[in-house]
């Protein structure tokens, strides 16, 4: 992703709609299905740290790494965390042991080889640590968004859930994330690419407070049945994954 983007992420992540609502609803992912809460949180391309300043007040311990230097800054001044500018690839293996859970949200699809990448993970991973993970869904929603934020795929959710098949790894929440708006974002999208847009622009922009408010309530209202899969299809996809014990 271009250092422009992660300018605009510093300045509007905090109240974007969709930045707030998703960080929210994976955290309530979090505190429903993970027990006890971890203690101790790593997020791996944790851009300008938005997630860990939300975070950091239901967890401990939590630390993000990034391998944009820009990113690593600004997640540092803004967060004021132990964010390190590098790969996870560079973390120590003692410390992989006190790791309850990992976050990768929206950066698999950032990833050339997401297969080496996942097995590279898991082989780090402690025993009985959680995986919380999500990708933009459904190649038919491939945009010019995409383009600009570097991305090399959406998923299906067969295909992100496959990416586990030989690994110790234990399944336990996957699901559609952004299921109302749905209809909405996918007619924009598809509309979209009738339009000359300007390659560098994602869809990440400014709005009307109300509307920025309005799309975070119908964003958030899926906290009500989060528990179950009522709607089949979303912009995004989520996974929340334990790895089983290898001894």
């Amino acid at each position: 992703m271009n250092d422009d983007e992660f300018l605009k992420h510093a300045i509007m992540e905090d109240d974007h709609w969709w930045f707030r609502a998703r960080r929210e609803l994976l955290w309530q992912l979090v505190a429903r299905r993970i027990y006890p809460l971890p203690q101790r949180l790593l997020e791996i391309g944790c851009g300008t740290g938005g997630n860990l300043l939300f975070l950091k007040n239901y967890i401990p311990q939590v630390t993000g790494i990034d391998p944009s230097p820009l990113a690593a800054r600004l997640a540092q001044q803004r967060t004021g965390l132990d964010i390190r500018h590098g790969n996870f690839q560079e973390i120590p293996i003692h410390e992989w042991q006190t790791i309850e859970l990992v976050l990768l949200a929206d950066v698999l699809e950032h990833v050339e080889n997401d297969q080496a990448f996942l097995y590279e993970l898991w082989s780090r991973m402690a025993d009985e640590s959680y995986l919380l993970l999500t990708v933009p869904a459904h190649s038919f929603l491939w945009s010019n968004h995409d383009i600009c934020l570097g991305h090399y795929r959406r998923y299906a959710p067969g295909q992100l859930i496959a990416l586990f098949a030989e690994l110790p790894a234990q399944i336990l929440v996957s699901r559609p994330l952004n299921t109302l708006l749905f209809p909405a974002i996918a007619g924009y999208r598809l509309l979209s690419r009738e339009k000359e847009r300007p390659a560098s622009q994602s869809d990440f922009f400014s709005m009307p407070a109300w509307l920025n408010t309005l799309l975070w309530a119908i964003f958030r209202l899926e906290g009500l049945w989060f528990p179950l899969r009522l709607l089949p299809m979303g912009v995004s996809h989520v996974l929340l994954v334990r790895k089983r014990s290898t001894s």
